[in-house]
Order: C-alpha cells, then structure tokens, then sequence
C-alpha cells in the first residue's frame, strides 16, 4: 500500500484551474484574443535580435496585437509596463554571470496563435529580476512560484499567478475590464471603482471595471492581491532608446483615501434573503475602496439530541454563538436544506487493489444518496491525486466517470491529496462545502518520514483545512490486518497514528468519522455521511473583536433547546 515514492502534486497552474471553475470563459477570451492572432517571429537564444552580456538578457521580441506573451519566471519578480512600441522587451540580469549553462529559453507555439514562452531558469537558491515592456494589445501570461508580480498600464488580457508573492495592478481609472481576483490566504483590495458580478468574499473578488471587457486574472496562494490606480500617462514606460534599460514605473502602495466598503454586513444585520455573493447582477461600488480583509466567521452546525439523532427545523433565533464568552450577533443563517459543494476522495493505494470492484459501487450508489441540489466531484488518489470528476450534479455522468476508474496500486499520499483537495474546492461556488475522504489514513510520511517525505504535514494540512471552513467525513477502511499481519508492509503504529488523525480531521473541521471495517460496509458508511449531510445548519457573524493579531479565538455555539448536543468547529485564529 504504502509505497516510498511520495505524491508530488506539481503546483496547480491558474490557466488550468480556472477552466474547473466559472471563469473558463474570461480564460477563452485571454487564449484567443480580440482579434486575429498572426504568429510572431521565433527568437532563439544566440539570435541576433537577442543580446547577452556577462549574464544580462536584453530581447526585443516583434509582437502583433491579438499575440500572446507568457513569462515564466519560478525564483524571482516579474514587473510589466505597457509601452507604445510593436514588441516586447525583456531584461534580466544574472546575479552571478559568470556561472554556466543555460539560463533562459525563448519559444514560439500556434497554441494559442502567436504564443512566445520566455522561460528563466536559475540555478539552485539564484534569484532573478525581469523586466518586461510589451504593448497594450497583447495579452500576459506570468506566472512565478516566489516572486512578486506587477502590472502597470492599460493591458488587454492578463492571467498572472504567484504561489508565494503579491500581485499588484496599476490601472487607469478609466480602464474597462473584468476582473477575478483570487487569494488563498492572504488579502485582496481595490482602489478602483468596480461593479460585483461574481464571487465576492475574503478571498475572491469578482468584478467589472468600467463596463468591463477583457480578462484581468490575479492569482495568489500567500500573498494579496492590489488594484490600484494609474495616476497619469506618464506612469507608463515610453520607448526607450536601443541598448538602454526601461525605466519602470514606480507602484504606490500609499494609504487609500477612498471610503472603505465593508464586505460583511452590519453585526444584527439578517442577510439569509440577501442575493448569493456570486448573483450575476452587478452591484456598483462606484468611489469606494474594496477592502477584502474581515471576513464573516462561518460555522458549520450540527444538532443532534441524546439518541443521536438529528433535530431540524431549527431557525436562526434559536442558535446562540459565543467567541471568547462573548455573545456574537448572527448575521447570516442557512436551513439544513441549503445545498453542498461535495467531493468524494477515494483512496485507490496498494491494499485496495483488489477491492476496487466494490469501491466502484459503492461511490456510484453514493451519487444516488445526496442531494439532487448538490454538486458533486469525484477524485481518487494513490501517490497522485486522478480527478475522475469534476462538480457536477449530472448523475449519470457521474456514474459513467466513476466506473472508469482504475485499479489500485502503489503509495499511499494521503496528506498532499487531501490539501489538494481542498484547494481545487475552494475554488468553486459559494456554496457550503465538503469533503468526503475513504481511507485507512496511513499517509506514507508517518512510517517513513525521510524515504517518503509528504509535501505538506498533517499540521499543515488542518491549519489549511480550517482556513477554508470545509466540513471533512472521513470513512475509516480499515486494511490494519492485510498490511500489518498478513503483508507486513506497515506497523500497528502508524494506524494508530493514522486513527488519531482522521478522528481529528473529522472534529476540528465539525464533521464525523465514519468506520468500515470491510470494504463491504462502504454502503452503509456512505448512507451515514448523505443523512449527517442534511442535519448541518450554517451560520456566520461578525466579529465584535476586530483586531486581528492570530490569536486563536474560542468558538462555543449553544442552542435553545433542552438536552441537546452541538457540534461545530472549535474556533479559529483571527489573521
């Protein structure tokens, strides 16, 4: 089961991504352009229109409007201004120049038409800086996995993504885009006029500048998300003579003097009837600043009474929500009815190889027990997480997807899949989430920290999963006699270890573990997860404590009703 190569879930790309989500369509407008996409001239290192002096890159590239320009650039920042001429120009220079081998790589592709790829690649621990001037026409690709990114000018069409700095926009007043901004832990602001038309909370924004128009994309995992305003022509970068540096424009990062727009309503303000966050209809926040940064507090609730059993028909006055002992007014309040965005993670690993007939079934006759407003996706994971499905409520799509999975065989990734799990959720709708996780739950790591080192720890992976406010089930199968007795391929230990935490993923994210202890109770395990599924209550408040220090603040939630027993999470640190 437990293999010694560990998952290596390559960082998700945004390209990607966002073709799982709503906003695939804003990615076809990037890819194919406003106009006609003529393909550009192929540079190749050593060129002639390409110049490299003791580790300096000086490359003007022709590029016609409608083209594509992708800048990949993993160890540094990538800044971009918007220039008057018909090419590009990227600069780079090399910290250490003397240093051989080949360090960046330029290529040409009719995928989409017009594509060039400007690739840096440093050495180990090498940073580098590129500059970047290109036309307005022509659309951006940039993508970095430490460095910063900033963008000043009119662009046409922009994805950009940065797994560890910010990303910063400068942009006329003027400029007319729509715009999907994406942060997943750290902040998003705005300082331009923006009307919202999709997501909208602490870490999405979705929005229309102007009377929006091209595709503005802005993708962080840890770093925040700036909009800010172009303050005049002369901030772009004008044509430069040949051989010279681009003079790049300066961002500003002063304090905004615009009135702040609260993204959460006023504390004893009931918004169970307000519009979905992600209503296509606009709503104008002409002359404020979209400050991302005070989220509501979600709760997950489940009420059960001394039997066990679920207790509905519960409204919003009868929950009492308490941080630190301190009565919190609820603000938002959804009916058990309210539907989930699911995901069903089935572990196919070495000791389920020969179970994986009746794995099969039992996830199709799960796709017939939840809900018909309910969305769901179906993945599966051994060293590497297979998507089998996305979210969908199509039922017998479903059902065909799941039959085609494979047999299993190999390691065991179960930390990294479950993280990459929760990321690709996050990104879907607003609605209420959860994962429903089938495993013995012995990630590699635990027996094998060194041959077998995960990518992201159990700790790691609760403090993410808390983040992301999802309720997680998880369905104990356990393989303790195959592996340990018959196999020999695994220690008591580990299922010890592996038990402790699946019961802490379930308590700490306010879900239930769920045992099966054959591969034939699956049925009933996922009958059990599809009735808990109808008993959970959402609730959300404002927090009268506004100060955000990362202490953990402590949640209780009481209802009034007598002999009752309530289950949600614990609390949360307020970053």
């Amino acid at each position: 089961m437990h293999s010694r190569h560990p998952l290596k879930v390559p960082p998700t790309l945004f390209p990607r991504i966002l073709l799982r989500t709503s906003q695939a369509i804003l990615l076809a407008l990037i890819l194919n352009g406003p106009g006609p996409n003529p393909l550009v001239n192929t540079l190749a290192p050593g060129s002639q229109a390409n110049r490299v002096r003791g580790g300096r890159l000086d490359q003007r590239l022709p590029m016609a409007a409608g083209s594509t320009l992708r800048i990949e650039n993993p160890s540094g920042p990538i800044r971009v201004r918007v220039w008057s001429q018909p090419e590009a120009r990227i600069v780079a220079v090399r910290p250490a120049p003397g240093q051989p081998g080949a360090w960046y790589s330029i290529s040409t592709s009719d995928k989409p038409p017009g594509l060039v790829t400007v690739t840096i690649k440093p050495l180990e621990a090498e940073t580098i800086d590129v500059e970047v001037s290109a036309p307005g026409a022509v659309s951006l690709q940039l993508e970095t996995v430490n460095g910063s990114i900033e963008i000043a000018g009119p662009v046409t069409n922009v994805v950009a993504e940065s797994q560890g700095g910010d990303i910063i926009a400068q942009l006329p007043p003027s400029h007319s885009a729509d715009l999907a901004l994406h942060s997943t832990n750290g902040s998003i602001r705005s300082e331009l006029p923006t009307a919202i038309f999709g997501l909208f909370d602490s870490h999405n924004l979705q929005a229309k500048l102007g009377q929006g128009g091209p595709a503005i994309l802005l993708r962080t995992m840890t770093g925040n998300v700036r909009l800010l305003p172009l303050g005049s022509s002369s901030d772009l970068v004008h044509e430069t003579p040949s051989g010279a540096q681009p003079t790049p424009a300066t961002i500003s990062a002063s304090p905004p003097t615009r009135p702040e727009l609260r993204t959460s309503p006023n504390p004893g303000e009931d918004v169970s009837n307000r519009p979905s966050r992600s209503d296509p209809s606009p709503r104008s926040v002409e002359g404020a600043t979209v400050n991302l940064e005070a989220p509501l507090v979600h709760l997950n609730v489940s009420v059960s009474d001394r039997s066990g059993r679920a207790i509905a028909n519960l409204t919003k006055d009868d929950f009492l929500v308490y941080e630190d002992n301190v009565l919190q007014p609820v603000t938002y309040f959804a009916s058990s009815t309210t539907p989930f965005d699911l995901v069903l993670l089935l572990d196919l690993s070495g000791s389920t190889e020969k179970k994986t007939r009746v794995i099969k079934e039992a996830a199709r006759r799960f796709v017939d027990l939840i809900n018909p407003e309910d969305r769901l996706a179906v993945y599966a994971f051994r060293r590497r997480v297979q998507v089998i499905s996305h979210l969908t409520n199509d039922r017998e799509l479903l059902k065909r997807r799941t039959e085609d999975i494979g047999g299993g065989r190999g390691g065991t990734a179960f930390y990294d899949a479950l993280w990459f799990t929760a990321s690709e959720l996050a990104q879907s709708s607003n609605r209420r989430k959860a994962i429903v996780v089938m495993s013995d739950g012995v990630d590699n790591s635990i027996s094998n920290p060194e041959d077998t080192p995960s990518n992201h720890s159990f700790d790691e992976l609760m403090g993410r999963l808390e983040e992301t406010e999802m309720i997680v089930y998880p369905i104990y199968l356990d393989t303790e006699y195959e592996m340990v007795i018959q196999q020999r391929r695994e220690t008591s230990e580990a299922y010890a270890v592996a038990r402790r935490q699946l019961s802490e993923l379930a308590e700490r994210t306010a879900g239930v573990l769920f045992r099966a202890a054959q591969v034939e109770d699956l049925e009933t395990a996922y009958q059990q997860v599809a009735d808990e599924l109808r008993t959970v209550y959402s609730l959300a408040y404002e927090p009268s404590n506004a100060v955000r220090d990362g202490t953990w603040r402590r949640i209780s939630v009481k209802v009034n009703r007598p002999t009752v027993s309530v289950r949600t999470r614990r609390g949360y640190y307020a970053r």
